[in-house]
């Protein structure tokens, strides 16, 4: 990311009035097909991620991709720790299989441990590609300004699946706490090592899709507190958080938790987020996802204006509003649907410009 780009999501993040920058996540489900490359090369060649980096940079001048030169595996880095067998496939992200057959069976819980993210896993080769690409971002005139981790319950789901992790919640608390303290902690190191590694974030995200799963009182309970412990971690640095699932459960307590933007689900209006929200968290949505890849562009520009005005409306400004995907760019999504919510958006800052 240039440091234009980046000063445009800061001046939101402040509150600033001016034009709403279009952003985005982009990974592994998306950029290997767009690119025209499988996904064994984009994870396993240096020159094959970094040019398709480039790639859609060039693409795509008018997007702030976020995090922006991301080193990722799929669900598999932070899993791989853990010691999780993992398949990798040259045309799908990386499936990993769970340690734990079910909330039942938790042999080997009370001898888990943190892993060191500098050795075990997929985690140091992570660390070895983003330092050895800094040099060739830089001569780009971008740095990266922004690492990540996927949260602590999705983590935790990933060694024992989505629903045996749920019914550990609800039948095991203790262990489900002793789990969460493990991944938390790994999420904590794993941020710092990458800071390190890359020397120039400003900012962390976590992704963590899973607490949205969990009731009001479970997210209170198994959530809040160490998404919270994370963020509270790394207090010099903006704070960004994905959460796509379809309910609100986590909105009222993002600034709580010291979310400074929130990557929401395009099921509920930016409107209903704010009111949830409050005024202080920036949103970054809302557009249906999959409009990318199914519908024709017109569709995809009625739709981006239609959000942005009720965004207006019901914000009464345009302020701390980052554009983008309710979610992450979805596999599919095409580069003339892409360009039409682009369009529609400078418009849309034109004709509030006067």
């Amino acid at each position: 990311m240039n440091d234009a780009k980046w000063g445009d999501i800061k001046r939101v993040i402040r509150g600033e009035d001016g034009p709403v920058p279009m952003t985005a996540i982009v990974d592994s489900p998306w950029m290997p097909g767009y690119c025209g490359i499988n996904n064994l090369d984009f994870y396993a060649q240096q020159n094959a991620w970094f040019e398709s980096y480039v790639k859609i940079h060039t693409d795509f001048p008018d997007i702030t991709f976020i995090p922006d030169w991301w080193v990722e595996y799929g669900m598999a880095a932070e899993t791989s720790g853990f010691g999780c067998k993992m398949d990798f496939y040259g045309n799908n992200l990386p499936l990993v299989h769970h340690i734990f057959p079910s909330a039942d069976e938790t042999e080997g819980l009370d001898d888990l441990r943190v892993p060191n993210p500098r050795v075990n896993g997929l985690m140091p080769l992570a660390l070895s590609l983003q330092r050895a690409a800094r040099p060739r971002i830089e001569a780009l005139g971008e740095t990266v300004k922004m690492v990540c981790t996927r949260g602590p319950l999705t983590i935790g789901s990933y060694l024992f699946g989505v629903s045996e992790f749920l019914t550990l919640s609800m039948i095991d608390p203790e262990k489900t706490h002793k789990l969460l303290k493990l991944t938390t902690t790994l999420c904590k190191q794993w941020l710092e090592a990458q800071l390190e590694a890359v020397g120039t974030a400003e900012a962390v995200m976590v992704l963590d899709d899973i607490c949205g799963m969990l009731s009001p009182d479970g997210y209170r309970e198994f959530a809040q507190p160490y998404i919270k412990d994370i963020f509270t971690q790394f207090p010099e640095m903006i704070h960004f958080f994905h959460n796509d699932m379809d309910t609100t459960v986590c909105v009222p307590f993002l600034a709580g938790a010291g979310v400074d933007v929130f990557n929401c689900t395009h099921v509920h209006s930016l409107s209903k987020l704010r009111e949830l929200a409050g005024d202080s968290v920036v949103l970054m949505g809302n557009l249906p996802p999959m409009s990318l890849a199914n519908d024709s562009p017109e569709v995809v520009s009625r739709l981006t204006m239609d959000l942005l005005t009720d965004y207006e409306k019901g914000n009464g400004s345009r302020r701390r509003l980052l554009f983008s995907m309710g979610g992450g760019m979805p596999m599919g999504a095409q580069r003339a649907q892409i360009d039409a919510a682009c369009d529609t958006l400078k418009e849309w800052n034109r004709r509030s410009n006067g």
